[in-house]
């Protein structure tokens, strides 16, 4: 029996698109002893997982000493076998190598890793050729030592707080809300090309004139953008931006018929809770849903029909389809919807 440490040091979606990796670990060691650390907003995240490992956090609104001294006294308290580092900054692995963890396993492709690391494969997920959750079994994979291709998970592996969920629905129904609803959400952090929010809101009107509700979820920081766009004004809309926290969203994404979303960290959250998504996606290499695209069973995604020459961003007024992220009608979202309704 070994006792492993997962290391990911990432945003929502990221985190999501690797905790399949543990889940394909014990299948294969069964007996092994997990654990993990991530950082400390993404609590909630690992307390919906379906296993029920130990987990630890670190803070990232430190200076940097302070933040390895953190990740060194973790190490130390874990003790593990075998490190695996899915996306860590240089001070994590510095971290484990200084505090003699035997094996220690990421990706080959920046510079600690090749300082600090003594185990992984070499990988250069820029290249998009295969989803984020892919990359991250291929690495589980040569860490195990074992020739099995490791598939990607079909069932739910989060779970809502059904206490939370219960509420939600007592609240949506004194909100007028009929079920089933739709979630859309259609804001995001800017690292993909988004749909315009104009679009978004015709979607709304579209999903509502065929009787259903539609939920609107979204940051502080998306609030005024949405606000811009006329959505929360359509009767029809319950308006939940700046209202649910963490562990609420997931609560009402559960429970939703439908999630239609951008490359976000809600779209993969859905999709790890067993709902149905629709995600709208960019066509540049990294953005694509073939790296970042959801997964599980229920997923449709909807990118633009162009040959897209950009690589790590939109090239804008020099490209030739640009701006394709327009093209994407709202018919033929709305089409994808109304199938998967």
């Amino acid at each position: 029996m070994k006792k492993v440490l997962f290391c990911r040091i990432d945003r929502i979606g990221d985190l999501v698109l690797t905790l399949p990796s543990e889940l394909a670990w014990l299948k294969h060691q069964p007996n092994d002893q997990t654990a993990w650390i991530v950082p400390e907003e993404l609590k909630f995240v690992m307390e919906a997982r379906s296993q029920k490992s130990e987990f630890h956090l670190i803070s990232l609104n430190t200076n940097v000493w302070k933040r390895f001294l953190q990740a060194y006294r973790l190490m130390k308290l874990v003790n593990p076998d075998i490190v695996i580092f899915f996306h860590a900054p240089w001070w994590m692995t510095l971290a484990s190598f200084v505090s003699r963890v035997p094996a220690r396993w990421g990706p080959r492709s920046q510079w600690h890793s090749f300082s600090f690391l003594n185990g992984g494969p070499r990988q250069k997920r820029s290249l998009a050729e295969k989803n984020e959750a892919e990359y991250n079994l291929d690495l589980i994979q040569k860490a195990l030592g074992i020739q099995t291709k490791l598939g990607l998970p079909t069932e739910p592996y989060l779970t809502a707080d059904q206490s939370l969920s219960a509420n939600w629905l007592k609240e949506f129904g004194e909100l007028g809300g009929k079920v089933p609803y739709v979630v859309v959400h259609p804001g995001m952090a800017g690292s993909a090309e988004n749909w315009p929010l104009t679009k978004y809101a015709n979607l709304v009107r579209g999903i509502i004139n065929r009787g259903y509700t539609v939920v609107i979820t979204g940051s502080s920081a998306d609030k005024i953008l949405v606000e811009r766009s006329g959505v929360l004004l359509i009767p029809g809309v319950i308006d939940q931006t700046e209202k649910t926290s963490p562990k609420k969203l997931l609560a009402v994404l559960e429970k939703a018929k439908l999630v239609v979303a951008p490359s976000t960290g809600v779209l993969h959250l859905a999709s790890a809770l067993g709902s149905s998504v629709v995600g709208i996606y960019s066509p540049v290499r990294v953005q694509s849903p073939k790296r970042w695209g959801p997964i599980g069973p229920k997923k449709s995604v909807i990118v633009p029909e162009v040959h897209c020459p950009g690589i790590y961003g939109c090239l804008g007024p020099r490209c030739s389809a640009y701006n394709c992220m327009d093209q994407i009608s709202v018919e033929s979202v709305l089409s994808c919807v109304i199938e998967k309704l």
